[in-house]
């Protein structure tokens, strides 16, 4: 939970400043006299505040964040099962466009139990795999 969350359930007002607009505002030398410098300008309201997402957005946004997260993931751990399938002279790509598919899946499944049988390996496949059988 980020730091304005809990403020804002708290009930504490407060402000986030626009960095963009606070960079065109002139400044002084030293820390300490931007934030009195600062503390001025919020109290004549020359500070345009930050965009603050709401509960809602926030917990939107983090779910699209692991979405993404794992999306990435998914497709990291299939790209190095066909680099692994690749490696060791098994050409699935060349038959099949995508390793998702259910014809592919089963396929590996059947690899890693170590069968090599090439009518096992051709029954798992569906679709328009099966046109592909030669």
């Amino acid at each position: 939970m980020s730091l304005s969350a809990i403020l804002t359930e708290v009930g504490i007002q407060f402000t986030v400043a626009n960095p963009t607009h606070i960079k065109k505002v002139p400044k002084r030398k030293t820390d300490s006299k931007d934030a009195k410098w600062l503390c001025t300008l919020l109290l004549n309201g020359l500070v345009r505040p930050s965009f603050m997402p709401t509960a809602e957005q926030r917990i939107l946004r983090d779910q699209c964040r692991s979405r993404l997260f794992y999306t990435r993931q998914q497709n990291k751990m299939q790209n190095r099962l066909l680099k692994i399938q690749e490696s060791n002279n098994i050409k699935l790509r060349s038959v099949i466009s995508s390793i998702k598919t259910k014809s592919a899946m089963s396929m590996i499944r059947l690899l890693a139990a170590g069968v090599a049988d090439k009518d096992q390996l051709l029954a798992c496949a569906l679709g328009r795999v099966k046109l592909k059988k030669d």
